[in-house]
């Protein structure tokens, strides 16, 4: 049996899907292939709801990679840290840290002169894991 998928129709994990969760509050996104953004930007516009994306308002530049981690310079629209140090290895994780920041900016994190902390060491620590989230 064949299963055939209307273009009409979002299947789970397609960008037309993810971007459904838009739809209140502030969204942010990592860098996308052209046909994703274009859906993400169009639901976020739909819904009115403000879009930070990597790319565009966003942006990350390692300044630093080794087995250690990372150290990052992490940019938004109103808002910049530098020398962040990402304990997680992989050229993704330079976005997932900024989305990380970002996301977390609007909850009163990832503010002030600290470098900010993710839960499970992401953005601090030794290793991923080795250090709990602490509040700023």
């Amino acid at each position: 049996m064949t299963t055939r998928r209307s273009s009409a129709i979002p299947w789970p994990g397609s960008p037309g899907t993810k971007a459904h969760i838009i739809r209140s509050g502030v969204a942010v996104s990592a860098r996308q292939d052209p046909e994703a953004e274009a859906l993400i930007v169009e639901r976020a516009a739909a819904t009115g709801v403000p879009l930070l994306l990597e790319g565009r308002e966003l942006s990350v530049s390692a300044r630093e990679a080794s087995l250690a981690g990372q150290r990052l310079d992490l940019v938004g629209p109103d808002w910049r840290i530098e020398d962040a140090r990402c304990a997680l290895l992989g050229p993704h994780q330079t976005s997932n840290a900024l989305v990380a920041v970002a996301a977390a900016r609007p909850h009163g994190r990832g503010r002030g002169g600290d470098t900010p902390r993710a839960g499970g060491g992401a953005l601090a620590g030794t290793l991923p894991g080795a250090s709990p989230a602490r509040p700023p």
